[in-house]
């Protein structure tokens, strides 16, 4: 689990997910490479 509750952390295959991220409020902070794995990272404002 990521240690900010508002994070997630997706893979950039679907697409689809990406997707529904960005549906319910997360915005993509950054794109990265880990252990092979091309991840995506976004969080969401909790206001």
């Amino acid at each position: 689990m990521h240690p900010d509750p508002r994070a997630a952390v997706v893979t950039d295959r679907p697409a689809i997910d990406i997707a529904l991220y960005s549906r319910i409020g997360y915005t993509e902070t950054h794109r990265a490479e880990e252990k092979g794995l091309k991840r995506v990272f976004m969080v969401k404002r909790l206001d």
